[in-house]
């Protein structure tokens, strides 16, 4: 349901759209997952430069940011143990190698966005591990300690596989 500017109800209709949950990642979906990814950047900024836009549907945290913030938070989520997805550390870099070459067929990074990459992602952890601690969940933030150390000793290898 969305208001418009007099009170008055505008609803929406729209059918589902197909597909499935992924349930474990490999190479080939890493790929395909960045070719998405990238289209859907590019579909947001289409849209918000043809008039009043007010906002996204089922988007929660949805924000103007930085290109490489999605990109750096999926691949993050794939670390946490919360998703339960137990990959190795081997097949991470695999998978975000092939994750940024999906992009990238897509929609080009500058060697700028390419060398924030490892810190954009130490950031995402340390506001993560910070907000933990605010709702006492020390499980979750300790989580994110552990990733934020993975990612702060392994900049080099991320920065190899991201070029």
């Amino acid at each position: 349901m969305v208001y418009a500017k007099d009170d008055t109800y505008y609803y929406v209709l729209t059918q589902k759209l197909r597909g499935s949950n992924i349930t474990e990642i490999n190479e080939n979906i890493a790929h395909k997952l960045g070719c998405i990814l990238a289209n859907l950047h590019t579909a947001f900024r289409e849209c918000e430069s043809q008039g009043e836009f007010s906002g996204y549907i089922d988007f929660d945290l949805s924000q103007r940011n930085i290109k490489i913030f999605d990109l750096c938070y999926v691949m993050l989520g794939l670390l946490s143990e919360e998703e339960k997805l137990e990959i190795s550390e081997k097949q991470w870099f695999v998978i975000l190698e092939k994750f940024f070459d999906g992009y990238e067929q897509q929609c080009k990074l500058t060697v700028e966005e390419k060398q924030a990459i490892p810190y954009v992602m130490e950031s995402i952890e340390i506001l993560f591990a910070a907000w933990f601690v605010g709702q006492n969940d020390i499980t979750c933030a300790k989580d994110a300690i552990r990733i934020y150390k993975f990612i702060k000793r392994r900049t080099d290898r991320i920065l190899k596989c991201v070029q």
